[in-house]
């Protein structure tokens, strides 16, 4: 499957090296006593087709954010070509989630193609965070988890609405960038101050959604279930029927064959080459401007 906005890759060839960094992150969560769980679109691939959605560009999985926490100390237990990319560990990512990035190969996305970071093929990691009780307080959570992506990613968010991009490039203005980082640690521990709730956020990393907001049963996420993906087998969800029917309702029924297509937001893909060989070329262009 050629997409020429893959330039240097099939399809296949990034969901191989995709699957190379699912076993490595499988391997060191093993040997630690860490839970992960395939999620999303992933887990909806390993029920539907036994892997990955073929039309499907990305592996999502979700980890406590205990464990999450965890995960961040163990980059020496990774094998060398892989690298746990966070704000701290490569501060111009700027998300408030987990990649694992395979460093021998390259996946520039638009929007941090200006960024000095490592651009290699990644898997992404989200953080399961327990809910508080009341409605209430559970928008308040939503509120605080926009405001600390604000914060980390320092940059006017898109697609919000000309009132967010006001309040937030406001925001942004008045609160110097030192104690920015200081917010942003204060709100992660008031997020994880909640313990075993009924409910869990699985995806406070998302959009801004006070209605209807992402929120599952803790229960469908305990003990991990085997479930096959390309042949393997991962961990998975406690409940994925249940997961998978609150997430997409009828998830065995396909798309219409118009909306099976690939979807990404890559500026350029090389499974074969470490996105280094790039710098200046296809990331950092107007740096290497500025220093010649």
């Amino acid at each position: 499957m050629k997409d020429n906005a893959f330039m240097n890759c099939d399809v296949e060839d990034l969901h191989k090296a995709q699957l190379d960094i699912l076993r490595e992150v499988k391997r060191v969560c093993n040997k630690n006593n860490l839970r992960y769980y395939l999620c999303f679109g992933t887990c909806l691939g390993a029920v539907r087709h036994k892997g990955f959605i073929p039309w499907d560009s990305d592996i999502d999985i979700v980890m406590y954010a205990s464990d999450a926490d965890k995960l961040l100390t163990l980059q020496n237990e990774f094998k060398d070509e892989y690298f746990i990319q966070s704000n701290d560990t490569d501060p111009g990512f700027g998300a408030n989630c987990i990649r694992i990035r395979k460093s021998d190969t390259t996946f520039i996305e638009r929007e941090l193609r200006d960024q000095d970071i490592n651009h290699g093929v990644w898997i992404d990691v989200y953080p399961l965070y327990y809910c508080p009780k009341s409605d209430m307080k559970k928008r308040f959570y939503i509120i605080l988890s926009f405001f600390n992506r604000l914060l980390i990613a320092n940059r006017v968010p898109q697609n919000h609405g000309k009132a967010v991009k006001i309040v937030s490039n406001t925001i942004l203005t008045i609160i110097p960038n030192g104690l920015k980082k200081k917010i942003s640690r204060g709100i992660n521990n008031k997020l994880k101050s909640y313990k075993d709730t009924e409910e869990v956020f699985h995806y406070l990393n998302g959009k801004l959604k006070l209605r209807n907001p992402d929120i599952s049963k803790a229960a469908w996420f305990q003990e991990p279930k085997d479930m096959e993906f390309e042949g393997e087998l991962f961990s998975g969800p406690t409940c994925p029927h249940e997961f998978l029917t609150m997430t997409y309702g009828n998830y065995m029924k396909l798309p219409p064959k118009e909306e099976q297509v690939v979807k990404f937001d890559g500026a350029f893909i090389d499974t074969n080459n470490s996105y280094k060989k790039y710098k200046g070329i296809k990331y950092c262009k107007k740096r290497n401007r500025v220093n010649k």
